[in-house]
């Protein structure tokens, strides 16, 4: 597979996983406590919501029985999510007012990235990644989290016409830790956090290639 068309697959499956992924980051609410619906002054649409604390967290995700790793890094206004798919290696950068899509071809190792600033806008992106709102949840359970049980999560049951009974659990008050809910297709979608490190980088949030913007008809590459 060339470098571009490995590029538009990374597209594809970036956003196939964004909403889920990001959902998870916000408990699946709809509504941020923080300015998550606030424009920014480049006109973009979107502006990423402080997270208050920086951190570095690895998930198990397993989705109608497909098994797959997430790894999200958040400090400041800056998000990026990394999955693992089948020896692809894709990620999902959010940066203030802008969002990328990255990816590295399986063929030759380099990597290529789209803006993906347009697109992220009009998912409302800045509202999914915000901190969780829990007004209408309810608490149910307290949990140990973590690959030895180290952590203690709080547990909400959030009800939604999406997802009429979604449990997600949060450790260190908005950190999520545990996500569970049916899709549409009736298939069963789990992830939880297996480790978590209270620190992140700035060089996590550097783009392995310059961006450009992805054609408008995916069959031009």
């Amino acid at each position: 597979m060339g470098r571009h068309a490995q590029v538009v697959l990374a597209v594809a499956l970036a956003f196939s996983f964004l909403l889920s992924g990001c959902a998870m980051q916000n408990g699946g609410a709809g509504k941020a406590l923080t300015a998550g619906g606030e424009a920014n002054a480049s006109g973009t649409g979107f502006l990423v919501p402080e997270s208050r604390a920086a951190y570095t967290a690895y998930y198990i995700v397993n989705e109608g029985g497909q098994e797959t790793d997430k790894t999200v890094y958040r400090m400041g206004r800056k998000m990026r999510m990394d999955y693992g798919l089948g020896g692809a290696n894709i990620s999902v950068f959010f940066l203030d007012d802008k969002a990328y899509s990255c990816a590295r071809s399986l063929a030759s190792g380099e990597y290529g990235c789209f803006d993906i600033t347009e697109s992220a806008a009009s998912q409302g992106v800045s509202s999914l990644i915000g901190e969780p709102d829990l007004e209408n949840a309810e608490m149910v359970e307290m949990v140990d989290v973590g690959s030895s049980g180290q952590m203690k999560a709080q547990c909400y049951i959030f009800s939604s016409a999406a997802f009429p009974a979604r449990k997600t659990c949060f450790v260190e008050g908005a950190i999520p830790a545990y996500d569970e809910y049916v899709l549409g297709n009736g298939q069963k979608h789990v992830e939880y956090l297996a480790y978590l490190k209270m620190d992140a980088n700035l060089r996590n949030f550097g783009l392995p290639a310059t961006p450009v913007i992805p054609p408008k008809n995916l069959t031009e590459y």
